[in-house]
């Protein structure tokens, strides 16, 4: 009993008699707690820093990384340290729920929304936040690659120099996609091969600048910020035919020709008689069209045997023109937050379809083609159809038929292509 009074006295006594004593500030810390400026708040915040600070590998060499880190620019400058397989999760999942949940995506499953620009946000955002701690390699995805210290700081370097620039948005969602390890999926990501120069050529033919491993391509020309690049049994004649429509499809909106080229797109053509799996980039496809460039894809992709150029009387629709339709939906658009475009493509393609007017898209499901498919085609099949404004038996078959029954469509359309007469397959055609 008395050892219990002795110990009740020296309970009671204990905050009267431990001035200095570290234990005195934990507890006042805790009781003052909920004050909006807590006492201690600066001895907390430093044992905090601490606290982090020891979460780290120690080293030089490992504390310079994350010195260099936050000297890039102001996004990691005060980012809090976090256990790095942690940091690449959020980096992951944040960004992959907000492009599946886009709202301008159709209930079909057609995906469609501004990516580029969300990648770039959601990075900042994150990153300004909370940043990995040091490391040599991990491998948070548990996949053939995993993540070097230099692979996440090439990411750091494209984010800041958008950030600070205001372009590159590609660059970034490039990178992000190798974090996650994209690179080893496809063959023809972007990551994995390096870039053609940009030279001016005019209407010529030149032989290609092709970087190693891209040596097949001997052909080189150039228009409107885009590279065009084929192997040596293409004609010129194709060639030249690729980039006659891509100067006229592109004509109406220069403002577009400087992000072409910054984001290296590249159309690759193939042929004769063959289809994608020719291409050193795409040798694990067989398109036979040919495909778009997403934003992570090193190229566009075209049959040249399905181009209309002297000898060559193909007139049933261009896959330079088509895939260019879908180049610039996810190089451009998506870079430069094109809203006006994804706010009403969707929509305008179910209308179509629902009230019947695109004969075609129509007539393609019918045959057994997803409604998905057809929603995700409308941008580019109408492109070919308000270029080359070749069949007016059709509803939506030339620019005239598109602005006299669709006229929300053509002033969509209008925004993007020259309205000016153009004949696409007649001039020094052979018919």
């Amino acid at each position: 009993m008395k050892k219990l009074h002795f110990v009740l006295i020296l309970i009671l006594l204990l905050p009267f008699c431990t001035v200095g004593d570290e234990s005195s500030v934990d507890e006042s810390s805790s009781n003052n707690s909920t004050n909006e400026e807590p006492a201690g708040s600066s001895d907390s915040a430093e044992k905090d820093k601490k606290t982090e600070d020891s979460q780290s590998k120690s080293g030089e060499e490992e504390s310079k990384k994350i010195s260099n880190l936050r000297d890039k620019c102001e996004i990691f400058a005060d980012s809090k340290v976090i256990e790095s397989d942690e940091y690449f999760f959020i980096l992951g999942d944040d960004i992959d729920d907000r492009h599946r949940q886009s709202k301008y995506s159709h209930p079909s499953g057609a995906q469609n929304g501004p990516f580029q620009t969300w990648t770039f946000e959601d990075a900042v955002k994150i990153s300004s936040e909370v940043i990995p701690e040091e490391f040599d390699k991990i491998n948070p995805f548990e996949n053939d690659v995993g993540i070097t210290w230099d692979k996440f700081e090439a990411f750091a370097d494209a984010l800041c120099f958008a950030y600070e620039n205001g372009t590159g948005l590609r660059n970034v969602t490039i990178a992000h996609a190798d974090l996650m390890g994209r690179s080893t999926e496809i063959m023809g990501f972007a990551g994995n091969w390096e870039n053609f120069p940009y030279i001016e050529t005019g209407a010529e033919v030149i032989e290609s600048p092709s970087p190693s491993g891209l040596e097949f391509y001997t052909k080189y020309t150039t228009v409107s910020g885009v590279i065009i690049v084929s192997g040596p049994d293409v004609p010129d004649e194709a060639v030249l035919s690729a980039r006659r429509s891509l100067e006229y499809q592109l004509s109406a909106r220069p403002d577009f020709h400087q992000l072409l080229q910054e984001s290296n797109v590249r159309v690759s053509l193939f042929g004769p008689d063959s289809d994608t799996s020719q291409l050193p980039e795409y040798k694990d496809t067989s398109e036979i069209g040919g495909f778009a460039m997403m934003s992570i894809d090193a190229s566009m992709t075209a049959n040249a045997d399905w181009l209309c150029y002297e000898g060559n009387e193909d007139d049933e629709g261009d896959p330079v023109i088509h895939e260019m339709a879908h180049t610039l939906n996810h190089v451009v658009f998506e870079a430069i937050n094109e809203l006006y475009f994804y706010e009403n493509i969707y929509k305008l393609a179910e209308e179509a379809l629902e009230n019947g007017d695109w004969e075609e898209g129509a007539q393609a499901i019918a045959d057994g083609v997803p409604l998905s498919d057809m929603i995700g085609e409308f941008f580019a099949i109408n492109t070919e159809n308000f270029i080359i404004s070749n069949s007016p038996d059709l509803k939506y078959g030339t620019r005239e038929n598109i602005k006299k029954y669709n006229p929300a469509m053509y002033e969509l359309y209008a925004r993007y292509y020259p309205t000016e007469p153009w004949s696409y397959c007649n001039d020094g055609v052979e018919r």
